[in-house]
C-alpha cells in the first residue's frame, strides 16, 4: 500500500463511529490517522486510529490478530492506551484497525527540537523502564522496536507505543525469529541471530538514553546502512561522557552478552537507590571542609521562591501543554517505524540532575507590589512558594579518586522567565573565609595573595552559569558558539552580562548583578580550603576542562573541546554547579594585580583607575586545570568576548527581604 492509497482514506468513516480526519504517518506496518470518535453526530473525543493492511499468509494474519488482542488488553500508566480494535472493508479488502489515545508528541520529535536536561532523561528512563517491567514480567512480552519514535508524551508522562512487533516469550525466556524486524540503530547484536529476549528491549533502552543525552545521536560511527549493521552486530559502541549516576545503568543495559544485561527491575532498583541516597541527612565530615559561620541558621531563614514574571491577577500563566492544545497543532504518534507529523516543541522545564525538590509548605505575600510596566511586561504579584532541593557531594584525594560522598541540601529561589525557562538562585549563608591561595598551593601566583579574611553577607547566586535559553528569553538573542539551550551562554562581554542583569532587574522588579570576586570565591569554595571544591585535584569526571593536562597526581582525561550542559557534574557543598571549568565567569570587580589593600567586607573592589578590565573566575572547557582552581584569577576588557567566557548572577537578600519568613 502506497502513500496515495492511504491518503484516500482521509475523510472516510469506520463503522460510522471513527471519522478519519488526517494522516499522521505512513510506514511498512500501515498508517495512523487522527480521528474523531463520534456518537449521534457528537464528537466524543479525538483518537488515533492505526489502519493495518491485509496480509496474504494465514499464519501471519493469525499473528497479527494476536498482536491486536495483546495491545488492547495491556493496561498500564506507561503504555499507550488502546481502546478498541476491529475490521472494516475498503477497496474490496479487509483491513484491521486499532484505536488508541492521541499523544502530544514523540521523543523523536522532542530530540529533534531540543536538548534534554539530565533530569528529563532520568524521568524518561524511569517511566519507560516501568512500562518494560510490566511487559516483561506480567505479560512475558518483548516489544522489539523500542526507539524514540515509539516513546510518546501523553497524560503528562512518557509511554511506550507501537506493539506491532510484540513477541510472546517462551518458557526459557527467549524465542527465535528469522526476521530481525525493527529499527537497526536500536537493535541488539543478537537480533541478527534471531534470538529474542527481554534483553532486546533493555539494549534498545540503553541506546535511547545515550541518544537522549547526546543530542539524539546514537553511539555508533558509520556511513550507510551496511556499515551500521556491522557496527550493531559487533556491538562496537562509542559512548559519550555520561552523568555518573546514569553511566552504571547505561552500561548495564548495553552489555554485549544478553544474559549479563540488566533487567528492568534492576534498573528501577538502581534508580530508587539513588533517590534514597538523596534523603540522607546533610553533613560535613572532612576536616578540610568548614561550615561557614551561621551556615545552618542562615539556611533555615532562606527558602525557595517560585516567581512567575508573566502572571498577574488578570493574566493567567498558560502551561506548555495547554499552548499545544490551544494552537491545535498536529500531534505526534508513531507506529512500526513511521515518523508522524511535526510540531514545535518549546524547551522543557529545567530540572537538573543530582537533585529532587520537596515542598516546605510555606507561602508568603510580597510586602510591596511593583506596578505593571508600560511596555506590557507584568511584574510579580502572586504568592510565592518555598522549598528546598537536595544533591550529592563528592570529595576526591590527590589522585582524583572519590574517598567521601554525602547528600546535601540547600534553599533556592526559582524565577519563571516564561517559555518554560526558569532561573534558579541559591541562598548562600553569611560567613567569613580566607580568600586567596597559600604559598604552598600548586600553581598559585602572587596575584592570589596576600591571603586575607573576608566577611560576606548572605546573598543569592545562580545555581548554574546563565544558560543560552535563559539569556535568549531575556535578551532575545543567543550569541553562543556551542549552541544548546542548557549549555552556558558564551561569547558575552562584561558589558553584555551587566546588560542582562539590567534587563532581568527591569522585568522582575528585583535587583540582579554580577557577583563580587569575594562572593564568587566564597560560594565556590563552600567551606573548602583545598584548591578545588571537591578536594586536592580535578578530573574530567568532575568538571569540563582540557583533560590533556593534569593537576597534582590525577590522571589525564577527556578534552571535550566545547561547553557541556550545565549541571551534569557534581555540585559543591552549597549546591552550586559548574564553578570549575565549562566557562569563565565575569565578576563585578575591576582588575587589581594582587590583594594588597583589598576590601574585606565581600563587596566588589572598584577603586582602580584601570577600570576597563574586569575579573574572570573559574576556568573554562579549554583551560589547563590549574586555571580552574577556586583561587585562580584572570582578567579581560569589558568589551571582550569569546567562546570560553560566560557569567552567573547574584542578588542581595536585602533586595528580596520581603520573601524572608
Amino acid at each position: 500500500m502506497n502513500k496515495m492509497f492511504y491518503k484516500m482514506l482521509e475523510g472516510k468513516w469506520i463503522e460510522d463511529k471513527y471519522h478519519l480526519k488526517k494522516t499522521l504517518g505512513i510506514g511498512g506496518f500501515g498508517a495512523v490517522f487522527r480521528a474523531d470518535e463520534v456518537l449521534r453526530d457528537r464528537v466524543l473525543r479525538q483518537v488515533a486510529v492505526k489502519v493495518i493492511p491485509p496480509l496474504p499468509d494465514t499464519k501471519q494474519q493469525e499473528q497479527q490478530l494476536e498482536e491486536l488482542i495483546a495491545a488492547v488488553n495491556l493496561n498500564y500508566p506507561y503504555l499507550l492506551r488502546c481502546f478498541s480494535a476491529g475490521e472494516f472493508n475498503f477497496a474490496n479488502d479487509e483491513f484491521l484497525y486499532l484505536v488508541t489515545e492521541l499523544a502530544d508528541y514523540s521523543l523523536e520529535q522532542c530530540l529533534r527540537e531540543n536538548q534534554l536536561s539530565v533530569s528529563e532523561v532520568q524521568e524518561i528512563l524511569k517511566q519507560i523502564t516501568s512500562g518494560l517491567d510490566y511487559l516483561h514480567r506480567k505479560h512475558k512480552q518483548v516489544h522489539r522496536d523500542l526507539k524514540p519514535g515509539n516513546i510518546l508524551r501523553v497524560r503528562d508522562v512518557w509511554v511506550i507505543s507501537d506493539f506491532g512487533l510484540v513477541r510472546k516469550l517462551g518458557t526459557e525466556s527467549y524465542t527465535q525469529t528469522v526476521n530481525p524486524s525493527g529499527t537497526v540503530a536500536y537493535m541488539p547484536p543478537e537480533a541478527f541471530d534471531g534470538n529474542i529476549s527481554a534483553g532486546w528491549d533493555i539494549w534498545s533502552l540503553g541506546i535511547i538514553i545515550v541518544a537522549a543525552l547526546n543530542n539524539g545521536s546514537v553511539p555508533y560511527q558509520f556511513h550507510g546502512q551496511t556499515e551500521l549493521i556491522k557496527q550493531v552486530i559487533s556491538g562496537n559502541l562509542e559512548l559519550p561522557h555520561l552523568p555518573t549516576h546514569l553511566k552504571e545503568v547505561v552500561e548495564g543495559c548495553l552489555k554485549y552478552d544478553r544474559k549479563e544485561r540488566w533487567n528492568a527491575q534492576q534498573i528501577l532498583e538502581a534508580l530508587q537507590a539513588k533517590e534514597e541516597d538523596h534523603k540522607k541527612a546533610f553533613s560535613f565530615s572532612n576536616n578540610k571542609y568548614d561550615k561557614p559561620e551561621n551556615f545552618d541558621n542562615s539556611l533555615k531563614s532562606t527558602n525557595q521562591v517560585v516567581w512567575d514574571i508573566h502572571s498577574s491577577p488578570s493574566q493567567k500563566s498558560i502551561s506548555f501543554f495547554e499552548v499545544i492544545k490551544r494552537r491545535k497543532m498536529i500531534q505526534f504518534l508513531s507506529w512500526g517505524g513511521i515518523s508522524l507529523g511535526s510540531i514545535f516543541i518549546g524547551r522543557l522545564a529545567f530540572l537538573k540532575n543530582h537533585e529532587s525538590t520537596s515542598s516546605s509548605h510555606y507561602q508568603v505575600e510580597r510586602k510591596s507590589q511593583v506596578s505593571s510596566k508600560s511596555n506590557g511586561e507584568i511584574s510579580p504579584s502572586k504568592p510565592v512558594h518555598l522549598s528546598e532541593y537536595r544533591f550529592e557531594v563528592v570529595v576526591v584525594n590527590q589522585k582524583g579518586s572519590i574517598n567521601q560522598q554525602w547528600s546535601g541540601k540547600a534553599k533556592q529561589m526559582v524565577i519563571d522567565l516564561g517559555d518554560r525557562v526558569t532561573l534558579e538562585m541559591v541562598a548562600i549563608p553569611e560567613g567569613s573565609f580566607i580568600m586567596g591561595a597559600p604559598e604552598k598551593e600548586k600553581g598559585s601566583t602572587q596575584k592570589e595573595r596576600p591571603q586575607h579574611q573576608v566577611k560576606v553577607s548572605h546573598f543569592l547566586i545562580g545555581k548554574y552559569p546563565v544558560t543560552q535559553a535563559q539569556y535568549e528569553v531575556i535578551m532575545g538573542k543567543n550569541p553562543s558558539r556551542f549552541k544548546a539551550k542548557d549549555k552556558p551562554v558564551e561569547q558575552v562581554s562584561w558589558n553584555d552580562a551587566v546588560n542582562f542583569c539590567k534587563h532581568l532587574s527591569d522585568k522582575t522588579g528585583q535587583t540582579y548583578r554580577l557577583p563580587s570576586e569575594a562572593e564568587w570565591e566564597y560560594a565556590c569554595r563552600a567551606g573548602a580550603k583545598t584548591p578545588f571544591y571537591f578536594g586536592e585535584t580535578i578530573t574530567t569526571e568532575l568538571a569540563n576542562y582540557n583533560g590533556k593536562d593534569t593537576y597534582s597526581d590525577a590522571p589525564k582525561g577527556e578534552y571535550r573541546q566545547q561547553t557541556t550542559p550545565v549541571g551534569i557534574f557534581p555540585p559543591n557543598a552549597l549546591g552550586l554547579y559548574d564553578m570549575h571549568g565549562n566557562v569563565y565567569e565575569w565578576c563585578q570587580d575591576v582588575w587589581h594585580e594582587n590583594y594588597q589593600g583589598a576590601v574585606t567586607d565581600g563587596s566588589a573592589w572598584l577603586n582602580n583607575q584601570n577600570n576597563k578590565r574586569h575579573v574572570m573566575r573559574g576556568g573554562s572547557w579549554s583551560s589547563h586545570p590549574n586555571y580552574c582552581r577556586s583561587a585562580f584569577r584572570f582578567r579581560s576588557y569589558s568589551t571582550s568576548f569569546n567562546k570560553n567566557l560566560g557569567f552567573r548572577i547574584v542578588a542581595s537578600l536585602e533586595s528580596t527581604r520581603e520573601y524572608e519568613l
